[in-house]
């Protein structure tokens, strides 16, 4: 049986290669909008390992990924147009990626009778800025974005797919990620606000803060644990909800930790922060049924900055 990886992107490459490292068959399944297949090179010589090109939004070309894995064990849909960034696609292509996208694939897991499918929501559906108390019952938030408005619709199409059905459907709402993996963009349009600035600190860029409200923040590579976590967690048929958010930061105490980082490595780095956009609001809480039941976070927001720092003073390319 296989792992079948929708978006081997930023968060799915390292889950492939956790699944690969544990022995697991993966097939991952991409259409490479943001991502250079090039970086996926390192997992060729696995023959665990196989490769889809494709899009979500193509029946036909979800059927040759999951005719490529089958039989299914799990799926995990990390295929989105993720960024909030306006100018990181067309209003069209969010869409039609992240709306009709979802449907085709709970339609091939149903197809293909697949038992267990767990997409990659965010604890962004909470809005901005968080409640004081934030819980996988806290009703949705007020959006800014279309990537993040349409992670409610997936959430809620499959709650509705599990409905009566055999399915075991689980949404993972993630904080921020952040550090290296396999995947790393170097286009800031694509890129979280953690390794935006260590990137732009290396080319000795000033570093830009529009926001300090509170969000929540994880590992990229406990991100991807927490999916393998609850791919072999016992549940139940029907539909679940987790948090996995252990991190609650603001953008712009990411941006001084950035600045720390690389004023130690000799590169001076100045923040420009809008004051108007500080706010007063009391630290918030973000609870998790998924550490709760044992799952527990291992790295810290220091050292992702750290070595994400490191990862492109090594690389550097102005």
């Amino acid at each position: 049986m296989a792992h079948l990886v929708l978006g081997a992107g930023y968060i799915g490459s390292e889950l492939v290669r956790q699944l690969l490292e544990r022995g697991e068959r993966v097939v991952a399944f991409d259409n490479f909008f943001s991502t250079d297949e090039k970086d996926l090179d390192r997992f060729a010589g696995d023959p665990n390992f196989e490769i889809v090109r494709g899009s979500v939004t193509s029946s036909s070309e979800l059927a040759h990924a999951f005719e490529a894995a089958r039989p299914v064990e799990v799926v995990f849909n990390l295929s989105a147009q993720a960024s909030a960034n306006p100018a990181a696609a067309a209003p069209e292509y969010t869409e039609d990626t992240n709306l009709r996208g979802p449907r085709l694939v709970c339609e091939a897991v149903r197809k293909y009778g697949v038992r267990r499918l767990v997409y990659a929501s965010s604890t962004r559906v909470y809005g901005e800025p968080l409640p004081e108390v934030v819980t996988e019952q806290t009703p949705y938030g007020r959006f800014s974005d279309l990537s993040h408005l349409s992670k409610c619709y997936a959430e809620k199409l499959l709650e509705m797919l599990c409905a009566g059905d055999e399915l075991t459907g689980i949404s993972l709402r993630l904080g921020l990620a952040f550090g290296v993996s396999p995947v790393m963009k170097s286009d800031y349009r694509y890129m979280t606000a953690p390794n935006k600035f260590a990137l732009q600190a290396v080319r000795g860029e000033r570093l830009t803060v529009n926001s300090s409200n509170w969000l929540g923040a994880i590992h990229v590579a406990d991100a991807a644990a927490g999916f393998i976590y609850l791919a072999g967690l016992p549940s139940e048929p029907g539909y679940h909800l987790f948090n996995l958010a252990p991190i609650i930061v603001r953008i712009d105490e990411i941006a001084q930790m950035v600045a720390t980082e690389a004023g130690g490595k000799g590169r001076p780095t100045a923040i420009d922060a809008d004051v108007s956009t500080r706010v007063s609001r009391a630290k918030p809480t973000i609870r998790s049924k998924l550490t709760e039941r044992g799952f527990e976070p291992k790295r810290t927001l220091q050292s992702g900055i750290s070595e994400t720092y490191r990862y492109f003073a090594t690389r550097r390319s102005d």
